[in-house]
């Protein structure tokens, strides 16, 4: 083998030992290959033996390297097992701006005036997978799912060992958690496929998930980092997004911060990161607003949700399409709900062709047919609801003559 051959083949048994963890070769053979490697004293064997953690697609590429040598798609036993998070990974209280000219500011002073702080941060809120970055003296540990209860996640090391730092420089039992995420541009252009109802959260859920082990896909993904907590005992790191970044976090996405003393300064606010969803890489669907870390640990949690943080959706995003037929699904109770299929049409970043019409009561009292156009919004960020007939379907008495006579039978 010729030296880039033999640098392929190093990175191939990394891959398999750090990321795969289904090494081919013994300790020892890999130490000799290493140590052949190094005393070539070429540049490029010299570089890629030096290389702290697996690296990134874009490094190989720009070394020279063939990736799919290195890391050639393969199928992947799926651990499904249940693994405990050392602390409970709540979801954050949500409060929904339904109206942006009557925002709800008793329940923001409500939330603001738990405890005296003279500042609150204000953060995105990103549309995507949550994740849990367990390190234990300083080395990647688990990284875990939030999970349906918030106690016990799905075990994702093996590919989010591509995407964020395997150690840093912090001792003890550490819990790092933020959300995986795809670039609404790569995800586009790469992998949006008009004939599926997808969207990028959807994308990113199914490629941690899958069997299917696709390092390029993966290498797509970033995990955006916004809370660090050290346990044991527990602490709330101040600065967390500094120390976050010094760690090798959030590295080529700068987080969009803003701070806030009282509700009164939260209308310009909320505008400004409206305005800045419009450009982010990523999809947001509203904004976190936090105490600071010192008062974090002395604040008692609900069951349900941290005491310390509120989330404020933005308002739903609304379009109007034709509505062209409907597919009829059994509910829970028996019921038939009504799915209307729709002329396909761009809503809050994804391409949509389905939306729940209610039931058929809002079907024959709105004139909701075929032909109509119809007013979407997704309720949410996530399912598309029909909100109101805009323009009656040409055929709208022609379909109330059909009903009326079904009603009589």
């Amino acid at each position: 083998m010729n030296i880039k051959e033999q640098c392929e083949q190093f990175l191939r048994y990394k891959y398999e030992y750090y990321i795969l963890n289904q090494p081919t070769v013994s300790d020892s053979y890999f130490d000799k290959f290493e140590n052949e490697l190094r005393k070539t004293n070429d540049k490029l064997a010299l570089e890629v033996v030096d290389l702290t953690d697996f690296p990134s697609l874009e490094l190989i590429e720009s070394l020279g390297l063939n990736v799919d040598k290195i890391a050639p798609e393969q199928k992947i036993r799926r651990d499904e097992t249940k693994y405990n998070h050392w602390t409970k990974m709540l979801s954050i209280k949500k409060l929904q701006v339904n109206d942006e000219s009557n925002i709800p500011y008793n329940e923001i002073d409500n939330f603001l005036n738990k405890r005296k702080s003279d500042f609150y941060e204000a953060s995105c809120k990103y549309d995507g997978n949550s994740m849990d970055l367990m390190y234990e003296d300083g080395v990647l540990y688990k990284a875990l799912t939030r999970g349906e209860d918030g106690l016990h996640g799905l075990d994702r090391t093996m590919k989010m060992k591509l995407i964020v730092p395997n150690k840093i420089p912090m001792m003890g039992k550490v819990e790092i958690r933020g959300e995986v995420v795809i670039s609404r541009k790569i995800w586009r252009n790469k992998y949006f496929d008009p004939n599926k109802i997808s969207n990028e959260r959807n994308f990113v859920g199914g490629a941690l998930s899958k069997e299917d082990f696709n390092f390029r896909e993966i290498n797509d993904l970033v995990f955006v980092a916004y809370s660090l907590v050290k346990i044991e005992p527990l602490e709330y790191v101040e600065n967390t997004m500094k120390v976050l970044k010094d760690m090798g976090f959030n590295k080529n996405h700068e987080p969009f911060l803003r701070y806030i003393k009282s509700s009164a300064d939260f209308e310009n606010m909320y505008f400004d990161f409206k305005k800045y969803r419009e450009t982010c890489e990523f999809l947001l669907d509203g904004i976190v607003i936090k105490f600071p870390e010192n008062l974090r640990a002395k604040m008692t949690s609900h069951t349900k949700y941290p005491a310390w943080s509120l989330a404020i959706k933005f308002e739903s995003q609304f379009a109007e399409t034709v509505l062209l037929y409907y597919e009829w699904n059994q509910g829970k109770t028996s019921e038939f709900c009504p799915v209307a299929i729709l002329k396909e049409i761009e809503l809050g970043g994804t391409m949509n062709k389905r939306a729940s019409c209610h039931n058929l009561s809002f079907v024959i009292n709105n004139g909701a047919f075929p032909g109509c156009i119809v007013r979407i919004r997704k309720a949410g960020e996530i399912i598309n609801q029909v909100v109101e007939v805009v323009k009656k379907s040409p055929n709208h008495d022609e379909y109330m003559k059909q009903f009326e006579e079904f009603m009589k039978k």
